[in-house]
């Protein structure tokens, strides 16, 4: 497939990069912002229609429990109480209290603007008016949504005007029973006035239902009245707020509700999808065409580019032929300022240069049989290199040996000592070994110090069993061993007098300790080396080299770390008048 690509031309390579990178790229990329900002739009509609759902059944609330505050005095008014305690056989009583009624508190309850009637019909088979106890017979055998301390009885008509009708049950206070019921017809304007305070979309609108999804207010009058369409209603009621969308005669529209938990009225909003997304799906037709306008001119150009091209290219091409077959003689053109008029003159130079080039390929061969004879010599010496080690160590054998036949055991053991370590340092630096290697190595070393220093006590408390699992990296730990030495010893005037090496392990790490009773170090030095070793980073354990004084510490720390990794390393564990300990953390593995 690839070399099929490959072999194509020029002109196909430039289409198929302008339909691939430019074209496809911009039509993905397209859809993903049309998605995306499709989904910001909706997102940010439903937040918004959220939010003034939420403020509209705040306003129901309010009115609502405004109209309970103006008719909580009305139902205890003494005159009412009066009223409905009447006998059906006392007409002139029942007369003049409603009179009164008339008198003290119709005008209290017309004041509000959205009262079209209201009556008061009791037990005693008394109304204030004939209909409004017809209405009480009809309702108190009717179950009701509550509405604070009313019961919604829905849309009524009167002279076929549409009210909201609530009733409210009195009580006796002598008898505390049900003794009537106060009826009251509200406009339904008053709903309209709170829906319209909000604009939503150009043909979005906003309704009103009760607990039984019967509407209360719609701007379709039709509506009023009757129940919610199913296709609402299996979606609307499970939560006390949400949103979705429904397909109605074939339009996506978002509904947005909230229930009050005060009336428990829901407040609907509806608009439909296109209003919200309409200018979007503009914007993307607009871009594609000129998407497509602007792609269509880019092929055009791009024939025309690739014609020019592969023309010019073939006769570059019909010109290095005839340099193939020895005629040197031939230019290309030169007038062009582009890349092939460069590469025409790029290919008249290669011409001119190609016998010059047979003397420089002469030239290239006795070079090279010369970095060949200077190879050998390199060779000839690293292999002196090495049969020098080998001299020394044969010589502390032999050294050995006649120490031995002389019977100085204390040569010999200096002398085997010293082979070990040597033998121990001649391989190779970067190797992986393992704590026992390391320790076997200082033993000698240690064992060769002992003989300069009658009075040094050394003590290696350890467990045997585990450092041989312990991985170090090799001549970590007679660096540090001589820094005790030399720094907390002989740089004091101070005859080595103590030297430990105490291990133990510490969760998946091993803590090997290195102990002398010297002076320690001054506080500076050792914050200075506390702040290092804590460091980590490839680029911080760099420039930080060039601050410390004992470079041999900060290699072995650097040389742990680069190759078990930052958690491993030394640390100081303490300095002062009585000695230094130092802690060298290494890893445990197979």
């Amino acid at each position: 497939m690839i070399s099929r690509l490959v072999d194509l031309s020029i002109k196909t390579k430039l289409y198929l990069l302008v339909i691939l990178f430019l074209l496809f790229p911009f039509l993905f990329f397209g859809y993903i912002w049309y998605s995306q900002s499709t989904k910001v739009i909706e997102t940010n509609a439903i937040n918004d229609s959220e939010q003034l759902v939420r403020q509209q059944n705040n306003n129901l609330d309010d009115y609502f429990q405004g109209l309970e505050r103006t008719v909580k005095p009305v139902i205890i008014h003494p005159v009412i109480q009066e009223y409905i305690n009447l006998s059906p056989d006392d007409d002139f009583e029942t007369y003049l209290l409603s009179k009164r009624i008339e008198k003290e508190i119709a005008p209290e309850l017309y004041s509000r603007g959205d009262v079209i009637s209201f009556n008061v019909a009791s037990n005693n088979q008394i109304g204030t008016t004939f209909s409004a106890y017809k209405r009480f017979e009809k309702f108190k055998n009717e179950d009701a949504p509550k509405l604070l301390g009313f019961e919604l009885r829905g849309i009524n008509y009167e002279d076929s005007k549409p009210v909201i009708t609530l009733t409210r049950s009195f009580l006796d206070y002598h008898t505390y029973k049900t003794s009537g019921m106060f009826l009251i017809d509200l406009k339904i304007q008053k709903l309209k006035e709170i829906s319209d305070q909000e604009h939503i979309g150009e043909t979005g609108f906003i309704w009103i239902t009760d607990e039984n999804g019967r509407i209360l207010y719609h701007p379709d009058r039709q509506s009023l009245g009757t129940k919610v369409d199913r296709a609402y209603l299996k979606d609307i009621f499970k939560k006390s707020q949400d949103s979705f969308i429904i397909e109605v005669e074939g339009e996506k529209r978002l509904i947005t509700y909230h229930t009050s938990p005060i009336t428990n009225l829901t407040v609907m909003t509806e608009v439909p999808l296109k209003n919200l997304i309409g200018k979007l799906v503009s914007i993307r037709s607009i871009t594609i065409a000129i998407a497509i306008a602007l792609i269509t001119l880019a092929l055009m150009l791009v024939g025309g580019f690739s014609l020019s091209l592969t023309r010019s290219l073939s006769h570059l091409q019909a010109l290095m032929k005839k340099a193939e077959l020895g005629d040197f003689q031939i230019r290309a053109s030169e007038k062009r300022k582009d890349e092939i008029g460069k590469l025409n003159r790029s290919f008249n130079k290669m011409v001119n240069e190609l016998e010059r080039l047979v003397q420089v390929v002469h030239k290239a061969e006795l070079k090279e049989k010369e970095m060949e004879i200077k190879q050998r010599d390199s060779s000839l010496k690293a292999m002196q290199s090495q049969i020098n080690p080998h001299f020394l160590y044969n010589t502390l054998e032999l050294i050995n040996s006649h120490a031995i036949l002389e019977g100085n055991m204390i040569v010999s053991k200096m002398a085997t000592s010293l082979a070990d370590m040597f033998r121990y340092n001649i391989s190779d630096l970067n190797h992986i070994v393992t704590l026992n290697d390391e320790l076997e190595h200082v033993t000698s070393y240690l064992d060769i110090q002992k003989e300069r220093y009658e009075q040094l006590q050394v003590h290696l408390d350890y467990p045997e069993e585990l450092i041989g699992k312990v991985r170090a990296v090799k001549l970590i730990l007679q660096p540090i061993i001589e820094n005790s030495f030399e720094h907390g010893y002989e740089n004091q005037k101070i005859k080595p007098s103590f030297l430990a090496v105490s291990g133990r392990k510490e969760n998946d790490a091993f803590f090997l300790d290195i102990i002398d009773h010297g002076k320690g170090m001054p506080d500076t030095i050792f914050q200075m080396y506390q702040n290092a070793f804590s460091l980590k980073g490839s680029e911080e354990i760099t420039t930080k080299q060039n601050h410390l004084n004992r470079i041999g510490l900060w290699n072995v720390h650097t040389r742990i770390r680069l190759t078990f990794g930052d958690q491993y390393g030394l640390k100081l564990v303490e300095s002062n008048e009585n000695g230094t300990i130092i802690r060298v953390i290494l890893p445990i593995g197979e």
